[in-house]
């Protein structure tokens, strides 16, 4: 039976773009198969990078309520697999933070993964990998490059041991940049047990985000704030499961509720 789509306007969607967002759906085994056929690991890892974006996608998309007849929880396992095998290739040089090392966006999606399907342990192997000299790469931008630095301060939250954040502390501190300075505040507002704190918080910074180049409404993926989600699934993991967001807000937060996980 042919599925009908419709965007957030209540408008059915066209043809081209139903299919588009019906590749996502079905057997995320799929995902991985062109990983596998890599013929060396410089392809291999540039394919599970694009696998991964995939499974963020299908994610995305349920967020956002399509029909999907795959669980959620199957694009957040197979996201997790295939980025356990990018941080097995690429481990060593980002441990390194050697030039252009993609490791900004392939980390947020993984640790918003793992918040969402609960893997605490697996995250934490992701944050090992990470190290105070990393910068984001060009390949993310137009993220704000001090959004690495922020990363890098939740990042260390997550790691089997602390690391050494004060250069990144003090640059968030002397910034002028609403978004990342609301950030670092709902981040110390969470480790403070401030809940009013962080929900107006997150509710600002994510008003900065949707008025952003980062954020792109005609690109679904690009749509949502991962940043702000990633701070909000470690509320949840800390018992804030009832957080009040205003609409326009929850619009952007990819949650354990907003994929059906979680009643």
């Amino acid at each position: 039976m042919t599925k009908t789509y419709f965007d957030v306007t209540g408008q059915e969607l066209s043809p081209n773009l139903r299919e588009q967002l019906e590749y996502f759906d079905g057997d995320v085994s799929r995902f991985n198969k062109r990983v596998d056929r890599a013929s060396d690991d410089e392809q291999r890892t540039d394919r599970a990078l694009r696998a991964i974006t995939s499974c963020m996608w299908g994610l995305t998309i349920r967020h956002f309520g399509f029909p999907y007849e795959t669980p959620a929880l199957a694009y957040c396992q197979k996201g997790l697999e295939l980025a356990e095998l990018y941080f097995n290739l690429v481990g060593p040089k980002i441990l390194a933070a050697a030039p252009k090392v993609e490791w900004y966006t392939v980390s947020l999606r993984s640790f918003l993964l793992a918040s969402l399907s609960n893997q605490h342990e697996v995250r934490t192997q992701f944050a090992d990998y990470l190290v105070p000299q990393l910068q984001v790469e060009p390949m993310a931008i137009p993220e704000e490059p001090l959004h690495g630095d922020l990363l890098l301060v939740i990042a260390s939250s997550m790691r089997s041991e602390p690391m050494n954040v004060t250069q990144q502390l003090t640059q968030l501190g002397n910034s002028r940049k609403k978004r990342p300075k609301l950030l670092l505040q709902a981040f110390h507002a969470l480790q403070n047990d401030d809940q009013a704190k962080f929900t107006q918080s997150i509710i600002a910074s994510t008003d900065r985000f949707v008025n952003s180049s980062a954020c792109e409404n005609n690109v679904l993926l690009d749509a949502t704030a991962k940043l702000e989600s990633v701070l909000v699934g470690l509320a949840w993991e800390k018992g804030w499961q009832d957080l009040d967001f205003p609409f326009e807000t929850a619009a952007r937060l990819i949650t354990h509720r907003s994929i059906g996980i979680a009643p």
